[in-house]
């Protein structure tokens, strides 16, 4: 790495501390609270429960809490996984566009996008792949070498990558395991021109690969309880929830078909116009970098190691796409990965049209990037749930619940995901007891609440049906990753149904009862 390259990424780094705290501090993920509650729940009982999907994530994060002595209230919304995400990004990057400078701009792309902060924060899916970045550069690193020790030996750095990825994230293991199978389906592929004495060492990725399965379906319950019955429903056309697919869309567009399509987020006319340029060009780089492969490998004998490994990646976050997008995930941000990493590849062309494509594309999308800055800036669209007091506000519906909100015998509440998140937070630091009677909004609640639909089926089975609704929040997110207006819309709507009765309001929450 020569000096501009070094000045570079420190550049980088010193510019990402004013960008995160402008666009995105404090601003944990929905999910982040819950995470947090069950690692204060092993905190204060010493042990973790054994059907957790990711006990990894739970284990460092207590030791986290202990060593630093952050709060659990203050760790989701900080930065802590920013400076191993750049190092691992760059060094992946660099390798792939064998040392072409236009990586770093490439970088820059992913790392200064204002939509979303979870790459940054503590979170659970985040911190694998900062790891299964990690696997790629040795998997890369053990494909060049030849000693047969030193590939022992980096075979036993991705054992304990596998061990560590399958232990923090359900969703990053299949990426990582695609990512072995492809690599190993690749070997039919010549070798590279540069290191003609390289051995055949693919092999040993599918047993690694195998090696994780096993290991995976060992420990976590997470394949057993949802993605294997998942899947048995969307074949059967059992599934209930949008698939990921529609969800994409349903930012952009009103599904009329829907009754509550008007509730959902959407976007501005610049936002909508943003990203779909944006997206455009993500599709663009992860087509140029298949066809950089292909033409590789039509040459014979001269496929680069760094294009082989966006191969897999690229095939890997395909197949993981199509598998979690029929299930209800979005997951798109490895396609938007793997096309990016696909400009690191058309960056190495030999043909000077390739490389200033490249150049011309990377320029276009660090322009959208500052567009949505402003757009961000101007209120046009939220990043994630931001509040300029650390979500203090939440303490008030989260310490009532701890006091008053299991003295209601068979009385359940629905309320969204960030809320309830900090509602089992509340209670885990309180209480070793961490029952609730807590569940998510389902679409049931939102016809009433929202339509006022008073036929709407309860989804309480039968028990007293209580609502938390959090009015502050800008968005709010249910059951099945749908994302709706903030509640604050409809407030005098909710607040006005003779069939509601509130029971306590501090003025950002509203807890009602359905008579």
């Amino acid at each position: 790495m020569n000096r501009t390259e070094k000045l570079a990424i420190a550049f980088v780094i010193l510019a990402f501390l004013p960008f995160f705290w402008v666009f995105f501090f404090p601003s944990p993920n929905e999910f982040d609270y819950w995470h947090m509650a069950v690692a204060a729940q092993a905190e204060r009982t010493g042990h973790l429960r054994l059907y957790l999907q990711t006990p990894g994530f739970y284990v460092g994060t207590v030791a986290l809490s202990e060593a630093t002595g952050i709060s659990y209230d203050a760790i989701p919304t900080l930065p802590l996984q920013a400076l191993p995400l750049i190092v691992c990004l760059y060094s992946l990057m660099r390798r792939v566009s064998r040392g072409r400078l236009l990586y770093l701009s490439i970088g820059a792309v992913y790392l200064f996008l204002p939509v979303s902060a979870v790459k940054f924060d503590w979170f659970v899916h985040s911190l694998a792949f900062i790891m299964f970045l990690t696997l790629c550069i040795v998997v890369g690193t053990s494909m060049r070498m030849t000693s047969a020790r030193r590939r022992l030996n980096m075979s036993l750095v991705m054992i304990i990558l596998l061990v560590g990825i399958s232990l923090m994230s359900y969703k990053v293991i299949l990426l990582s395991v695609l990512l072995l199978i492809f690599l190993n389906a690749s070997k039919i592929l010549p070798m590279p021109a540069r290191h003609p004495k390289v051995t055949h060492t693919e092999s040993s990725f599918m047993a690694l690969a195998l090696f994780a399965v096993v290991f995976t379906l060992w420990t976590s319950r997470f394949f057993y309880d949802q993605f294997i019955p998942a899947i048995g429903l969307a074949v059967e056309g059992g599934y209930t929830y949008s698939s990921g697919f529609e969800k994409i869309f349903s930012g952009f567009f009103h599904r009329h078909s829907d009754p509550l399509s008007e509730y959902y987020v959407t976007s501005s006319t610049l936002v909508f116009i943003a990203n779909l340029l944006w997206n455009a060009l993500a599709v663009l780089g992860f087509i140029g970098g298949m066809v950089g492969y292909a033409r590789s490998v039509l040459r014979g004998g001269n496929v680069e190691i760094g294009r082989r490994v966006f191969f897999a990646v690229a095939a890997a976050g395909s197949l993981d796409f199509l598998i979690y997008g029929t299930l209800g995930h979005q997951g798109l941000e490895f396609i938007v990965f793997s096309g990016l990493l696909g400009y690191c590849v058309v960056s190495g062309f030999s043909s000077q049209r390739g490389r200033e494509t490249a150049i011309l594309c990377v320029s276009s999308l660090l322009v959208i990037n500052c567009l949505l800055m402003v757009g961000s800036a101007a209120g046009e669209y939220t990043a994630g749930p931001r509040d300029p007091n650390h979500f203090e506000y939440m303490n008030t519906v989260g310490d009532w619940y701890v006091e008053h909100g299991r003295d209601c015998g068979s009385c359940e509440y629905a309320t969204d995901v960030l809320t309830y998140g900090f509602i089992l937070k509340s209670v885990a630091t309180a209480d070793s007891n961490a029952t609730v009677n807590i569940v998510l909004f389902a679409r049931s609640h939102l016809a009433f609440l929202l339509v006022g639909n008073l036929s709407s089926a309860a989804d309480f089975s039968g028990a007293e049906e209580r609502f938390i609704i959090n009015y502050r929040a800008q968005y709010f997110l249910t059951t099945g990753w749908e994302v709706y207006e903030s509640w604050s819309n409809y407030r005098s709507r909710i607040e006005a149904y003779p069939q509601l009765s509130i029971i306590f309001s501090s003025g950002d929450f509203d807890v009602l009862v359905r008579r």
